[in-house]
């Protein structure tokens, strides 16, 4: 029986789903109008120099961090995460990217990136905050609406994992530790390659509209900032960081070592990562902001020194037996080559093909796997390696990089031009 006393109620909630469509069409009408209204006129402004409401970056910060903790579930890392050529690798690659933004250990943050809304967080304070997995899903994909980019290639899963490598430690490192991870031991003999300065004393710095955690951010001078390798910096300087000053890599990092290959080889190789035709989102934010004729430079200074490897790979008579035979022999059985029928037996080939005695091993072990998953690309050219290298097992590349790398770095056959195939310089 229907009451009086219940009718406004049900016409306010109607009974049957269909009698909702109505009311509800009406009220999105409405809304849109606004949306519309304020997208049109821009009544509503949104500028970095207010504050945002309060309890609004707590929100906000909050879903932030349920998406990262949702999307980022099953995603597993690498049981070598904690391996020091990954801390390695991405300590480069955070001090030339990174720190800009998000400070480092006895660095603060730059007062141009405390006028950003969101700040981005001071990493070594908050970096515990998230799992290696959540890391790795914010690295790769980044996050909408702030200045958090997605990482250039997304196919190399190896090279966020080794940034999210290097955040690990970030809470726990020294200034020192950090400079010498980012930037190797400085060398005299590169022009301002000095950095005790910077280990100085902190002072603070003031910032307008200062909200928000102060746990969370860091206002202390000296701060990171922004930096143009090819118009403010020295390109051979910032090279040697992670290269070396003699450009044969840092002892126990997966840096290739540069002076086996031909100037003519090592400038194809930047401007393919510079193409993106080599993916790599550490070497692509370098390459591209060179100039043909920096790169020349860069390629002659770096080329044609045979310099042993600055890791000397620790191998058996049985790895070394096993390297010499696919050095020589390839695996017939397999369908995968000799190695000197494209390197040469000296570890180059007239053709072209990247010199290899003497490269550093942990280099040629990555390369060999990327090979084997189609994403290692090339410089130009005809590439046979992503097929050799899926037929290969991991003994076999191992057996085959510590072979290499233990061959003297001699000059060999010197390439004729610019390589087609894999490009053996990061």
């Amino acid at each position: 029986m229907d009451s009086p006393t219940f009718r406004p109620v049900r016409a306010l909630f109607p009974p049957r789903i269909l009698q909702w469509l109505g009311p509800l069409l009406a009220v999105s009408a409405v809304l849109a109008l606004i949306a519309a209204i304020i997208a049109l006129t821009g009544i509503i402004a949104f500028p970095a120099s207010v504050p945002d409401p309060k309890g609004f970056e707590r929100i906000v910060h909050g879903s932030f961090k349920n998406m990262v903790a949702q999307h980022s579930d099953g995603i597993e890392a690498p049981a070598d995460l904690d391996a020091q050529w990954r801390i390695m690798f991405g300590a480069g690659h955070f001090a030339r990217v990174c720190a800009s933004c998000h400070g480092a250990p006895g660095l603060g943050q730059n007062p141009i990136v405390m006028g950003m809304r969101p700040r981005p967080q001071y990493l070594p304070a908050v970096v515990r905050k998230f799992s290696p997995s959540e890391l790795f899903w914010i690295v790769k994909h980044g996050v909408k609406f702030t200045a958090m980019p997605a990482y250039p290639h997304q196919v190399r899963d190896d090279e966020i994992w080794s940034i999210v490598a290097f955040l690990r430690q970030l809470d726990t490192m020294t200034p020192q530790t950090y400079l010498n991870l980012a930037y190797g031991a400085a060398d005299p003999a590169l022009p301002n390659a000095g950095r005790g300065d910077v280990l100085g004393s902190r002072q603070p710095y003031s910032v307008i509209n200062d909200a928000g955690s102060h746990d969370e951010f860091s206002y202390t001078w000296p701060a990171m900032t922004f930096q143009d390798t090819a118009l403010t910096g020295d390109p051979i300087t910032t090279c040697a960081g992670c290269h070396g000053a003699n450009g044969i890599g840092r002892d126990r990092a997966m840096f290739p070592n540069l002076t086996i290959q031909s100037p003519a080889y090592l400038g194809a190789a930047l401007r393919a990562f510079a193409r993106g035709s080599r993916p790599s989102g550490a070497m692509q934010a370098v390459a591209v902001q060179l100039t043909d004729r920096q790169i020349d430079r860069l390629a002659e200074h770096f080329g044609n020194r045979f310099a042993p490897p600055a890791n000397r790979p620790q191998a058996s008579q049985a790895q070394l037996a096993l390297g010499r035979t696919l050095e020589r022999q390839g695996v017939p059985e397999r369908k995968v080559a000799a190695c000197s029928s494209c390197h040469g037996v000296e570890g180059a080939s007239p053709l072209g093909f990247p010199r290899l005695a003497g490269q550093n091993p942990e280099y040629l072990r990555q390369q060999l796997h990327l090979f084997q998953t189609g994403r290692r690309g090339s410089t130009e050219g005809y590439n046979p390696m992503n097929a050799e290298a899926h037929n290969l097992t991991d003994t076999q590349i191992d057996a085959i990089s510590v072979f290499y790398a233990s061959q003297p770095a001699g000059p060999g056959p010197a390439p004729k031009g610019a390589a087609p195939a894999s490009a053996s310089a990061r």
